[in-house]
């Protein structure tokens, strides 16, 4: 067939923007096309997760734009694996604003691609104070502690993220904000859980979120101490990875009971600042286990299906930001306490979806 594209992924177990794409065929004229290929590559890759987290083994054609193009996608669902993509091209039609599309696509891959390395690095940066016995802990204005290892990491951040986006805005937790124009606010927390950073415990975070015009659309949550990393943008899916181990698909818990549902919270202590300790004995009465692995941790744990929800009292937007898009492309649920899809309310709840209600249920009967 003259119209052929032929996809296949070099590495089995590669994200989704490793694929490698070529045309069959030369007589078309639109080969070669940037405007062809992101289009087709974004669609068939978003197409891709949604098969192999569904379990799916053929699925239906895929479509661009509302026009089919092609014969099934076939695809591993046992090792999320790609076998091999044939696609049939027919007469598509691409308009300037799928270009705008695609070009707010790609800007965002370059800033999840820069996240991932810039969190790894921001990680190492923390791991040279960790379980030091000369660390120095200073507390801030609002008592909570802060270190040389937080200033250093978030001051590493801000420098990197202006020099390769040198438009975009930039809030943190230890400098305050920076103001950009290009629509994109990088939201940072170099360690996220500094108490469990200055007691020598590993279980803290480095955060990086990106919002666009408001809204969150990546996420990287980095365990420095473990060398565990979840990382997620807006129609890519949410990825896990160990170390330098291929990523793999990161997927939240299909428990569907709060009775049979483990959860976690970062303090207990939160829910008496806001008044809410019955809220927190209601949740621990309807669970089978409860536990304060919290933070950014916590959230990688139900992000990866490990724990089926976490609920967090009081949440700053650098706490967050990074959280709901990772959470939501896992295949779970991100929201306020109320039931919002925000990150900016002060309090979270990240679950795999499928209790969400129910937690939102006994949060609202305690108001």
């Amino acid at each position: 067939m003259d119209n052929a594209f032929h996809f296949r992924g070099h590495d089995e177990r590669a994200p989704p923007n490793s694929f490698a794409y070529a045309p069959t065929s030369r007589r078309d004229p639109l080969v070669g096309s940037p405007r062809r290929d992101a289009l087709v590559a974004s669609a068939a890759q978003r197409w891709i997760i949604h098969c192999a987290s569904e379990g799916m083994t053929g699925v239906p054609r895929l479509t661009i734009g509302g026009t089919p193009v092609g014969s099934p996608i076939l695809v591993s669902a046992t090792r999320f694996a790609i076998i091999s993509i044939f696609l049939v091209e027919t007469r598509t039609n691409i308009t300037d604003k799928d270009d705008q599309t695609v070009g707010a696509a790609s800007e965002i891959q370059r800033r999840l691609d820069f996240a991932v390395e810039a969190a790894r690095a921001a990680g190492e940066i923390t791991l040279r104070y960790f379980r030091r016995a000369d660390l120095i802990v200073e507390r801030k204005t609002d008592d909570s502690p802060v270190t040389l290892a937080d200033r250093e990491a978030e001051a590493y951040l801000r420098d990197s993220i202006r020099t390769k986006f040198p438009h975009d805005g930039i809030v943190g937790e230890e400098w305050g904000t920076d103001e950009g124009t290009s629509g994109f606010r990088w939201i940072i927390d170099p360690i996220d859980g500094t108490k469990s950073f200055i007691h020598g415990v590993p279980l803290y975070a480095t955060l990086i979120g990106v919002e666009c015009e408001g809204r969150a659309v990546i996420g990287v949550d980095r365990i420095p101490g473990t060398g565990e990393c979840i990382y997620a943008a807006r129609g890519r899916g949410a990825w896990y990875q160990v170390g330098d181990d291929a990523p793999q698909p990161a997927q939240v818990s299909r428990c569907e009971q709060l009775s049979e549902a483990a959860w976690v919270t970062s303090e207990v202590l939160n829910f008496d600042k806001i008044n809410r300790r019955e809220a927190f004995h209601q949740l621990q009465s309807a669970t089978r286990l409860f536990r304060t692995w919290g933070d950014g941790y916590g959230y990688l744990l139900v992000g990866t299906g490990r724990v089926d929800f976490m609920v967090d009292p009081l949440m700053e937007i650098w706490d967050a930001a990074a959280i709901q898009p990772i959470i939501e492309e896992a295949g779970g649920k991100f929201t306020d306490w109320r039931g919002r899809a925000v990150f900016t309310s002060g309090n979270g709840i990240g679950s795999n979806g499928l209790l969400h209600d129910k937690i939102l249920q006994i949060l609202r009967s305690d108001e």
